[in-house]
């Protein structure tokens, strides 16, 4: 549960039972503690070691936040912590109920330099305080989080100078000394016996590091033939995709002169088909007939006329057959009302004479 507890994250606990929306929401709150106390007393049948620890830094989070206030501007004890310091140990003696707000005050000091992030999580619980019927530390899940501590006490214990006693100070001592007697008469036995137990120790140090060492030889092999397999893998798939990448690039390339021929013929047979088209509409268009009908007949006008009439007639032709008219349409026609006009230009131009 060390280890758990020590891995993990703000993110891991806010996302643990909607946690972070259910602050984020101001509510739920109850019915989240509810679900840590009885996590937290479970005896492993129901939730997994990875939920209680999870549960407990909640849990630890909330109870340090109503204490939040508490620790500023309170006095800090002077506190010799020894050996491994995890966030469980800071917890337990922040959360100890024989501690004195001074040394709470100089643990909590110790999880703030070491775990900032938690820390500013903290920090945002306590700025955001619940009403007090409503916080962690009246609830009856707090009551459960301190059987959880006792329970933990029991078979965890803390040692007695880290819980600050002068009686398990001055056993302490008492070990001291007695550990420092014994250590004398040990070492004045281990002089008689070193002699006859040298060339033994050394023999099988030098063996064990025989071993070692053909472990890890053995390792390193293991090791370089893995790596050799990866890397001829890794070239026979590089030599593969190159080979690849260019075949690709020669059928591109082979496409792109395909497209550039078929292009210019499509040109030239557009070119070719547009001179057809123009050739095939001269030759249907035929207007040698209209051409010998007479200036009235082909203007629809007696004469004689002026040449203001004859103006008005030629302009009255031209908004009907003007080849603007046809861009849209095939040339033919553009053909044709082009000969139209010539015929309607050539009878007044007869009229007028």
């Amino acid at each position: 549960m060390r280890n758990l507890v020590e891995g993990q994250v703000p993110r891991n606990l806010r996302r643990y039972l909607d946690y972070g929306q259910r602050v984020k929401a101001d509510q739920g709150m109850g019915e989240l503690y509810q679900w840590i106390g009885k996590i937290l007393l479970d005896d492993g049948s129901i939730y997994p070691l990875e939920d209680q620890g999870l549960a407990f830094e909640i849990a630890a989070v909330e109870r340090i936040a109503d204490l939040w206030s508490d620790f500023q501007g309170s006095l800090i004890d002077q506190v010799l912590i020894t050996g491994k310091v995890d966030k469980i140990y800071l917890y337990r003696q922040i959360l100890l109920p024989d501690n004195p707000l001074e040394r709470k005050a100089a643990y909590f000091e110790v999880l703030r330099a070491r775990y900032k992030k938690i820390c500013g999580w903290i920090g945002e619980r306590a700025a955001d305080r619940p009403p007090a019927q409503d916080s962690f530390g009246i609830s009856a899940s707090a009551n459960l989080f301190e059987q959880f501590l006792e329970k933990l006490e029991a078979v965890d214990p803390l040692p007695d100078y880290a819980r600050g006693s002068q009686d398990g100070r001055r056993e302490l001592e008492e070990a001291r000394d007695q550990i420092s007697v014994l250590d004398a008469e040990i070492a004045e036995l281990n002089s008689e016996l070193e002699f006859a137990e040298d060339r033994a120790g050394r023999a099988h140090q030098r063996l064990r590091e025989l071993g070692e060492q053909e472990k890890k030889l053995q390792k390193q092999l293991r090791d370089a033939r893995e790596n050799g397999e990866k890397l001829r893998a890794e070239r026979s798939r590089r030599i593969k995709f190159e080979r690849q990448a260019s075949q690709v690039g020669r059928e591109l390339e082979n496409l792109r002169t395909e497209y550039v021929k078929l292009d210019q013929r499509l040109q030239k047979m557009a070119q070719r088909l547009s001179v057809a088209e123009e050739d095939r509409a001269a030759a249907i268009i035929d207007l040698s007939g209209m051409r010998r009908l007479e200036p009235p007949q082909v203007l629809g006008a007696q004469g004689p006329l002026s040449e203001r009439e004859i103006t008005q007639i030629r302009r009255q032709f031209a908004q009907v057959f003007h080849p603007d008219r046809v861009e849209r349409l095939p040339a033919w026609v553009g053909k044709l009302f082009d000969e139209l006009l010539g015929v309607v230009n050539g009878a007044c131009d007869r009229m007028k004479k």
